[in-house]
């Protein structure tokens, strides 16, 4: 790990120069944003900005990354870009059953990666209603009966206006992974059927075998406690140690840190993490 660190008030115009090839996987604490000017991954980078806090650039070198035995994926914002999709279904069952407005943009950047059940009691209780198991089960069901009575392709292509995508560079950052016969797994809040299909429509199940898919269903605890990510290292047999996380949520930074593994957080226009180390999307990692 290599560590730049910024001075309050500095004006920055820094060039950092090393050796090695060097992703920039970590440039926001503070909530102070500092944008890449300039990175061809060789050799170099430019930060520019200016802050009023002091703060560490962190940076994880290529050789760190591929040290890892195993790699554990969140799916929805993650793998998919489908969390816009979850949330807008979400909105839409608390307006039509509950009568609560509240928009998709913010049931992402608060609940992603939580189970749908725990979003929905948080949404509730937070508007003074305390739902009964029933309700949150009708809820429940109906979120993910309208998911998973869409085929892949309508789901992939036009479901609520939505085109559901890769995250860029996933694709081949998957496949180099896997030339390099690391294990692979998801670990997931959203229910299996729908993880299987979606992967099954990108060809993604060459990369995770079922039995490497890992849900909320399958664990006592979900996110952000550390089941889920520690079942995955179960069963692919490696120490929590050896293996690296990637996810869009806080949930999944929590989960991470309690199973004692190092995390990645993926970030999109909807979410800004919490983590040390950070990417906007895969492609920063195809070096």
């Amino acid at each position: 790990m290599w560590v730049l660190q910024i001075k309050k008030n500095d004006e920055l115009s820094q060039h950092w120069r090393e050796k090695s090839e060097i992703p920039i996987l970590g440039y926001l604490l503070n909530k102070n944003r500092i944008q890449k000017k300039n990175s061809t991954l060789k050799n170099f980078f430019i930060v520019q900005g200016s802050i009023n806090k002091s703060f560490k650039v962190i940076i994880m070198t290529k050789n760190e990354i591929n040290n890892f035995k195993c790699y554990i994926f969140d799916f929805d914002g993650t793998i998919a870009d489908s969390q816009k999709l979850h949330a807008f279904i979400e909105s839409r069952l608390m307006k039509t059953f509950y009568n609560i407005l509240i928009d998709p943009e913010s049931i992402t950047s608060k609940y992603a990666g939580i189970s749908t059940r725990k979003v929905f009691k948080q949404i509730l209780s937070e508007n003074n209603i305390q739902p009964s198991d029933e309700e949150l089960n009708n809820l429940n069901n109906s979120k993910w009966n309208i998911l998973n009575s869409l085929s892949p392709a309508k789901n992939l292509n036009n479901t609520f206006s939505f085109k559901v995508d890769l995250i860029p560079g996933i694709d081949r950052f998957l496949e180099n992974l896997a030339l390099q016969n690391k294990l692979l797994s998801i670990g997931t809040a959203s229910q299996k059927i729908y993880v299987n299909n979606v992967i099954e429509y990108f060809d993604f199940d060459k990369y995770f075998s079922k039995e490497n898919i890992v849900s909320a269903d399958d664990v006592l605890n979900g996110k952000p406690a550390p089941d889920i990510f520690l079942e995955c290292a179960k069963r692919q047999g490696v120490d929590p140690e050896s293996c690296l996380v990637f996810g869009d949520g806080n949930s999944d930074n929590q989960s991470a840190i309690a199973a004692n593994m190092k995390f990645i957080g993926v970030v999109n226009k909807d979410l800004i993490p919490t983590s040390d180390y950070f990417i906007n999307d895969f492609t920063e990692l195809l070096f």
